[in-house]
């Protein structure tokens, strides 16, 4: 099966600094911008990968489904899939290739935050050993991404993005990002490095420390 309109993985993100069992605002504009490509036809199918972020919540895919399904009344089911099985991007890379060669699926891109971008480019190139397009769900809600080709995204879309993007919680994950992205470009051994620090930080103690540093 080759769509000749793209499936889209979109990536998800949990709340970092607050640890609320919820996606954070990012999650929030990447089923944003899902809602609007599935309602103009620009995809053939969804993805969600995210998994839990604490042990007896709904995961982050769930999540952003449910948004998704209050947006589009009429949203046909089989044009969504869920599989929350991964928690870092690298996961969510290789349960894409995984499902891609189970359901035949060439034609894909993904979708992510303007800072994981160049991330999420390394992290697919590495486990789908080719490269698929890339486009952050900011230049999605601005009408900006190549892909679009359907009348503008409301205003009201990049005056949020705007707004968000001076907010303390987004120049504390651009932070994070810049030293997580400089860690997994190190050749070889970054990705697993990567894999290992995140494991790490998903102890409190040692979390609230680093959000501290990132702060100052």
């Amino acid at each position: 099966m080759n769509p000749e309109k793209p499936v889209a993985i979109f990536h998800g993100y949990a709340d970092f600094p607050h640890r609320t069992g919820k996606p954070d605002i990012g999650s929030r504009f990447q089923a944003l911008a899902a809602s609007e490509l599935l309602r103009r036809g620009l995809i053939s199918k969804a993805v969600f990968l995210a998994g839990e972020v604490e042990e007896g919540q709904p995961t982050v895919a769930e999540q952003m489904v449910k948004q998704i399904r209050r947006n589009l009344r009429n949203l046909d089911s089989s044009s969504v899939i869920i599989q929350p099985v991964a928690i870092t991007t690298r996961e969510e890379a290789q349960a894409l290739r995984d499902i891609s060669n189970q359901q035949g699926w060439d034609n894909l891109i993904s979708i992510g935050k303007e800072f994981h971008v160049k991330r999420i480019k390394r992290a697919m190139r590495r486990k789908l050993k080719r490269e698929i397009p890339v486009y952050s769900h900011e230049d999605v809600l601005r009408s900006k991404a190549t892909m679009l080709d359907s009348e503008p995204m409301p205003q009201r879309y990049a005056d949020i993005i705007k707004n968000w993007e001076a907010s303390p919680e987004e120049r504390s994950f651009r932070k994070r990002e810049q030293l997580i992205n400089s860690i997994d470009a190190i050749p070889f051994v970054g990705g697993f490095t990567l894999d290992l620090l995140q494991k790490i930080l998903r102890n409190k103690t040692i979390e609230n420390g680093v959000l501290k540093l990132l702060r100052k």
